[in-house]
C-alpha cells in the first residue's frame, strides 16, 4: 500500500514543523508539502493531490474553512484534518459543513493527530475526545 501523502497549512512555522516531527515517524505516512497560508494550500493541493490536507482555521489571504471548501469544490479526494486552538461550536460545525474529516484541538496533537489521520485515511471522522457534546450541541441548535 503507497503511503499516505499529506499536505501541513499553518501560518507558523514552528507549528508546521512540530506537525511535521510527529507525523514523519510514523510508518506509511509521507509530507508531501508545507503550506504557510490558504492559497499555498490550494496551490499545493492542486500540484500534489494529497491524500489528507491538515489546515488550520486561521490563515491568511483565506480562511481555513474557505481553503477545505475551495479544494472540495474543486473536487479533490483529500480528506480534510483541522488542527487549531478553537473549540467553539460554531468552528466545529462549520468546519464539518465545509467538508472536514477531522478536527483535532492543537493542544491534544500530540495524542490525537496520528488517530485522526489513521481514521479518515479509513474513511471515517475523528473529533478530539472532549469535543463530541460540542458538536452534538451545535448540530441540534
Amino acid at each position: 500500500m503507497p503511503p499516505l501523502r499529506i499536505l501541513i497549512c499553518h501560518r507558523h512555522p514552528i507549528v508546521r514543523s512540530g506537525l511535521r516531527v510527529l507525523l514523519e515517524p510514523e510508518p506509511g505516512i509521507r509530507i508531501v508539502a508545507e503550506a504557510a497560508n490558504g492559497a499555498e494550500a490550494l496551490a499545493l493541493t492542486d500540484y500534489w493531490r494529497p491524500d489528507i490536507v491538515i489546515l488550520d482555521l486561521n490563515l491568511t489571504q483565506m480562511t481555513g474553512i474557505s481553503a477545505a471548501r475551495e479544494i472540495i469544490r474543486k473536487g479533490h479526494k483529500a480528506r480534510i484534518v483541522f488542527v487549531t486552538g478553537y473549540s467553539d461550536e460554531e468552528y466545529i460545525a462549520e468546519a464539518f459543513k465545509a467538508g472536514a474529516h477531522a478536527f483535532v484541538l492543537a493542544a491534544s496533537a500530540q495524542t490525537d493527530l496520528i488517530h485522526a489521520v489513521r481514521a479518515v485515511a479509513q474513511e471515517r471522522r475523528f473529533l478530539s475526545p472532549g469535543l463530541t457534546s460540542k458538536l452534538q450541541d451545535a448540530e441540534s441548535a
